[in-house]
């Protein structure tokens, strides 16, 4: 994931580990299934906190006690050999010392899938996002004044895919298609600069030597175009071809995993801004070693979009989650994130501990206790941007 950060909600958080014995058990007589066998399954949340350093500046730090209401409705419907699912989701949050805090966020996204026979499977997705950022944080980060309230932005994402091959065929040939659209809804005259459009082509060949083992090649190019170029400034349109080679394990009864290397190359359309060429990594363990408890390791670098001057940014990601069911009541998540940010085209570099732990007690099938604290600690070696940032919630969640 590639969080500059992320202001995580507790409730869409929904525990990795939900799926365990204990949650599932709960969670049998959980929504409403109608006469033609889709599932409706609706969610609230209410919850109250506390955060510390809320625009994330290195002094004059803003401190507050907020309230917090999500909620979300998930319809699911698998008509013969296809799958459909439509989910629905709000959250708002209201500051009681930093209005300019305040937030609402609304998500709306399908999903589906259609499966044929064994050697065809299909896969698409479309997401609509009014979101906002964090004071401070993305293309915020740069900027010492942290405006009067949070950038908010809209964002539309589809992504086709098809997948020729048994899984448990010798080989498989994949291809996908995405496009995503981004754009801002205030400050205009500074957020312009960040709206643009991607296209994505991206192709994959997995070759199984062993019963449990893929080789996976992968292959995958990005279009970027902006739509405002900054005056005085080269355009950051370019184009960012990654090529992977690894080796996937799955069908381990506690183990699965991938670990893939290899090169991402982003080419600018201007010759102002140089071309750039590092290494890639896509890597992911995850450990059962009870069927009540998981362990997910993960480790990326890629380089993303680029703010203020920066012609793109090098990120290194690297986390560890565990999440452990103690009975079919009590579920705990404890998860560390360390992350490394080299600006290219500029002398910055950051690097980000991130930490959390979650408590959900189930007090019955649809009603649960919610308890999280996150902190989170950015250095840089430009010092204005040292900071750190702590907070508390604790809320109560209804699933119908």
């Amino acid at each position: 994931m590639n969080k500059q950060y992320t202001k995580l909600s507790l409730p869409l958080l929904a525990l990795s580990v939900l799926a365990f014995s204990g949650r599932s058990h709960a969670q049998e007589s959980l929504g409403y299934k109608l006469d033609n066998g889709a599932i409706i399954s609706p969610s609230v949340y209410f919850g109250t906190g506390y955060e510390q350093n809320l625009a994330l500046t290195n002094d004059n730090e803003i401190n507050s006690a907020f309230w917090q209401f999500t909620s979300s409705v998930l319809m699911t419907l698998a008509p013969g050999k296809a799958s459909h699912e439509l989910s629905l989701s709000s959250d708002i949050a209201r500051y009681t010392s930093s209005s300019a805090d305040d937030y609402e966020d609304i998500l709306i996204g399908y999903a589906g899938e259609w499966e044929p026979t064994s050697r065809h499977r299909t896969n698409w997705t479309l997401n609509q996002n009014f979101g906002h950022q964090k004071r401070g944080s993305q293309q915020t980060r740069f900027e010492l004044d942290r405006f009067d309230e949070v950038l908010q932005f809209s964002s539309t994402d589809a992504l086709a895919s098809y997948e020729f091959g048994s899984l448990v065929a010798r080989g498989r040939l994949g291809l996908s298609v995405g496009y995503g659209t981004l754009n801002y809804d205030n400050f205009t005259d500074f957020t312009s600069q960040f709206e643009r459009d991607t296209y994505d082509v991206a192709a994959w060949f997995y070759y199984r030597p062993a019963q449990v083992t893929n080789i996976s090649f992968d292959i995958m190019q990005q279009t970027i175009s902006y739509k405002n170029d900054v005056v005085a400034e080269p355009s950051r349109d370019a184009r960012v071809l990654t090529f992977l080679v690894g080796a996937i394990w799955e069908g381990l009864a506690k183990t699965t995993g991938e670990f893939k290397i290899g090169i991402e190359n982003r080419e600018y359309d201007e010759p102002g801004r140089d071309e750039q060429s590092n290494l890639a990594i896509d890597a992911e363990v995850v450990w059962t070693p009870k069927t009540y408890s998981l362990v997910t390791l993960s480790a990326t670098q890629s380089t993303q979009e680029g703010v203020a001057g920066s012609d793109a940014t090098l990120t290194t990601v690297v986390s560890a989650n565990w999440g452990h069911s103690w009975s079919e009541y009590t579920i705990t998540q404890l998860g560390y994130e360390f992350q490394k940010r080299d600006e290219q085209g500029l002398a910055r570099k950051d690097t980000q501990h991130y930490m959390f732990t979650s408590y959900q007690r189930l007090l019955n099938p649809w009603l649960s206790l919610n308890a999280q604290i996150k902190w989170l600690v950015n250095s840089s070696n430009v010092a204005l941007y040292d900071y750190d940032n702590q907070q508390f919630t604790i809320g109560l969640k209804v699933e119908i």
